[in-house]
């Protein structure tokens, strides 16, 4: 096999972990979003102003999810800090609704993060 084909092989696979690696933060993120949103619909305010929490949601999420992920190296995986990430968005919009004049949302935000938090107690001592 000449030099170039090697070469043209060994990209390709490098490649293909690349793409992997991308998806599963993609598919990371999607998670993550998707439970902050599955609480954050609980909540009165949700009800009321559905739209200002889901702008709330998209406004904060991608940030956050970015401090608290690492796409790890060669011979490490990826690492996700869902702790960080939680806490990071919630405090993020609760701090954007109280500067937009909305305590009441502020407030339900945050009872939303703890009630996460303890279901998430709940099910590691569960296991």
């Amino acid at each position: 096999m000449s030099k170039i084909a090697i070469a043209s092989i060994a990209i390709l696979i490098a490649s293909g972990f690349v793409y992997l690696r991308v998806r599963g933060k993609e598919d990371t993120a999607e998670s993550a979003r998707a439970i902050v949103h599955a609480y954050c619909e609980r909540t009165p305010s949700y009800v009321h102003d559905s739209d200002y929490v889901q702008r709330l949601i998209q406004d904060h999420h991608e940030a956050a999810f970015e401090r608290n992920f690492q796409l790890g190296g060669r011979r490490s995986r990826a690492k996700f800090d869902a702790n960080m990430y939680l806490f990071d968005v919630f405090t993020a919009m609760q701090r954007r609704a109280k500067q937009d004049g909305r305590p009441a949302v502020a407030k339900d935000l945050s009872e939303a993060h703890v009630q996460l938090q303890l279901d998430r107690v709940k099910r590691a001592a569960a296991r």
